[in-house]
């Protein structure tokens, strides 16, 4: 059961860092702009992965395990993987530029859908009839824990097409990175994913005034908060990839709706803000449906262990998330 459960237990850790992410984003967003803060954050975490595939590689080669580097054609996927990470924060950045928050934050959390939707129509994965009640229910929990509900939403404009886009891409993203998975470990997926869009925010920065926001990043509070995201960055590019290889992408989506969750913790907790209506029932929701997909995972795998299956078979059962 253990094994089985390894897989969502790394997109968890993920989900986490990523929830951590949120204010030190807020915070560096205003103090430098979103070019510089993207740059930041994609450099210093494709640096960390890039000096722990050194140590893996040089930790391996000292107990005799140590595999060549992958050529071309093993990293030739993770060029999708980037492409889709790319175009998903390029349409997602103008798109918050051209919506209000409200909807911004309604329509990026749709990409738990698009995810399901690719499962079922695109690689015909058999889903749990189960887990269509947990979708809405977290999907739910995920607006009133943002405020979908306490704004009015504006009529469809240029800018939530382009989030919509985004959210599709994010989607998109995770089945490549598992397709990319089967070639290579989580730190390559990760660190090829990060680079190719730390290389995007640093021509963005380039191509815009943003230049003159460098010097106030490299000092003080700020700069330390751009640091601390980019480690947070690091974290869940490491450990959502490891996930990937076991864990179905549209359940991984799912489990990071608990992002929102551990943002509005740290909010309450550490920048002295209260809870808003709806919040708690909200925080409430997501916590129930990812119990809810907890229960369906460890009654596959007690299923697993009951039959005469091999590991072999238990990690086809999850692929299949049946």
């Amino acid at each position: 059961m253990i094994d089985c459960m390894r897989g969502p237990l790394f997109i968890l850790v993920a989900a986490i860092a990523w929830g951590l992410e949120y204010p030190l984003m807020t915070s560096a967003t205003r103090a430098v702009g979103m070019p510089v803060t993207g740059a930041c954050l994609f450099v210093v975490s494709s640096l960390l992965l890039g000096a722990s595939l050194l140590a893996r590689h040089a930790y391996m080669g000292r107990t005799g395990k140590a595999n060549p580097w992958p050529g071309w054609s093993a990293l030739s996927p993770t060029l999708l993987v980037g492409a889709f990470g790319i175009t998903a924060n390029l349409t997602g950045l103008q798109g918050a530029s051209l919506t209000t928050p409200v909807n911004m934050a309604a329509l990026a959390r749709s990409d738990v859908l698009f995810s399901l939707l690719i499962s079922v129509l695109v690689f015909r994965e058999r889903i749990a009839r189960q887990a269509y009640l947990f979708v809405p229910v977290m999907l739910l929990g995920a607006c009133l824990l943002v405020g979908v509900f306490r704004g009015a939403m504006e009529a469809a404009s240029i800018g939530d097409g382009l989030v919509l886009i985004s959210a599709f891409f994010v989607a998109a993203n995770a089945f490549a990175a598992q397709r990319a998975l089967r070639r290579l470990n989580g730190l390559a997926v990760g660190f090829m994913n990060c680079t190719l869009n730390a290389v995007m925010f640093v021509v963005v920065v380039g191509c815009t005034d943003s230049l003159s926001a460098i010097p106030a990043a490299l000092r003080g509070e700020t700069g330390m908060a751009l640091i601390g995201l980019g480690v947070l960055a690091y974290i869940f590019f490491a450990c959502y990839n490891v996930g990937l290889r076991t864990c179905p992408a549209w359940e991984a989506r799912l489990i990071c709706l608990l992002a929102p969750v551990v943002a509005a913790v740290v909010s309450w907790g550490f920048q002295g803000k209260s809870p808003e209506s709806g919040q708690i029932p909200g925080m409430l929701l997501i916590l129930l449906g990812a119990a809810g997909i907890v229960w369906l995972r460890a009654g596959r795998a007690t299923a697993a262990e009951a039959a005469p299956a091999s590991s072999e078979m238990c990690a086809a059962t999850e692929r299949e998330s049946t």
